[in-house]
């Protein structure tokens, strides 16, 4: 080919080449420059497309995350969202193209997702509190005796919170006093003594208001022995991690029973779960506040109709107060953290040994031995926790 040949076909290869980038530079450069002119009716046409844009990036956000008390609560977050969405409205002004669109999606969503992963979903860290910031309550009618059972779990809680710098609280009824209920216009009513450990609850969070994580216990719980040597800390956040429990979201735990005939009972009435009222947890908020509020409220309750489908007399009758815990519950569990197989209508046996629970049965190796069985359980966590007399003494009950 000769030279002149060589040029020609050169100069029409540039021409070509030209005619193929340059719109696309066009609309590379006219996405992020802000000095483009538009006429109002394009402009307000753009607007338009960046407010969806805008709406179904933060719907896909909620939806990936499912946090929305996170992004309520989070200021910081909120106000760095709102600096990105800034940036996406005035770019969206100058690009209606699929491909400038697209980029400014992704950045959005890139820098939003960025955002959400250098900052914990979960805000508050349970295992992060001063030491004196977790309770162990208890509560028991009976007086302080040596060489009852309640005394025995009283001074070894006791002596577990002395060791880790927490809160020990128990509470007892005046001598001669009776557990009465709330007067909710028509009185109050003669509760069983056992009602009167939510009061104690209820207690708890007027007088230990710096408190910010309390665990009740029955009478017939310990910390157990193999894991005394470990604070709450350590315990709870092996809770959270397990459970990913958001305290905010949900601040109250309730605790499963375990394979009984009673569970094969609450699940033949139609309740989801299957719980024991002998340990609660809770992280001091307004909405476990409530729940305590509505759970105390419950043992007026009336006897008939569909919200006492066992047709027990609670107030008196065992199981009391746990009845009406199934069915608050059953009622409103979106505020509530089921401990510790929620998957399941009720915990089993072998719990701990398995993995992990936060109460149960002595053998079932949980955080809280629980010895509800009957009396000789009860027994037996008497002689296994049983403290030197100069252990028990001057245990400091309040009253309710």
């Amino acid at each position: 080919m000769s030279p002149f040949l060589k040029v020609i076909c050169f100069c029409v290869f540039v021409v070509c080449m030209l005619t193929v980038l340059l719109p696309s530079a066009k609309v590379s450069k006219s996405a992020f420059k802000s000095s483009v002119n538009i006429d109002s009716e394009h402009k307000q046409g753009l607007n338009f497309e960046g407010s969806t844009l805008l709406q179904e990036t933060d719907d896909e956000l909620l939806q990936q995350h499912q946090h929305e008390a996170f992004v309520k609560d989070n200021n910081e977050y909120l106000k760095q969202v709102q600096e990105v969405k800034k940036e996406l409205r005035i770019n969206s002004n100058h690009d209606s193209s699929q491909i400038g669109q697209s980029i400014l999606k992704n950045k959005v969503r890139s820098s939003t997702s960025s955002m959400i992963s250098k900052t914990s979903l979960t805000k508050i860290d349970v295992s992060k509190f001063r030491p004196e910031e977790y309770a162990i309550v208890l509560y028991d009618s009976r007086p302080l005796k040596e060489g009852n059972y309640w005394l025995t779990a009283a001074a070894w809680n006791r002596k577990y919170c002395k060791q880790h710098g927490h809160t020990f609280v128990y509470y007892t009824l005046k001598p001669g006093e009776k557990c009465m209920s709330a007067d909710l216009g028509h009185g109050s009513e003669l509760l069983a003594d056992a009602w009167c450990k939510v009061k104690a609850m209820m207690q708890a969070n007027d007088d230990y208001p710096k408190v910010k994580i309390f665990i009740y216990m029955d009478s017939d719980a310990v910390i157990a022995r193999s894991f005394d040597q470990l604070p709450l800390s350590q315990m709870l956040g092996t809770l959270q991690d397990r459970l990913q429990w958001d305290p905010e979201a949900k601040p109250m735990v309730f605790n499963q029973d375990g394979p009984c005939w009673w569970c094969k009972q609450v699940q033949r009435v139609g309740y989801a779960m299957c719980l024991n009222a002998g340990t609660v947890l809770w992280y001091a908020h307004p909405y476990s506040r409530q729940l305590l509020n509505d759970w105390w409220d419950a043992a007026l309750d009336p006897y008939e109709g569909e919200g006492n489908p066992f047709k027990r007399k609670f107030r008196l009758k065992w199981p009391w107060e746990q009845d009406r815990q199934m069915a608050i519950y059953h009622r409103s569990p979106s505020r509530i953290q089921v401990a510790s197989q929620p998957s399941k209508p009720n915990m089993d046996i072998t719990a701990g040994h398995d993995d992990w629970c936060l109460s149960h049965l002595a053998k079932s190796g949980c955080f809280i031995a629980h010895y509800c069985e009957d009396k000789h359980s009860k027994q037996k966590m008497h002689n296994t926790y049983r403290l030197e007399p100069s252990e028990t003494e001057d245990i400091a009950a309040a009253y309710l």
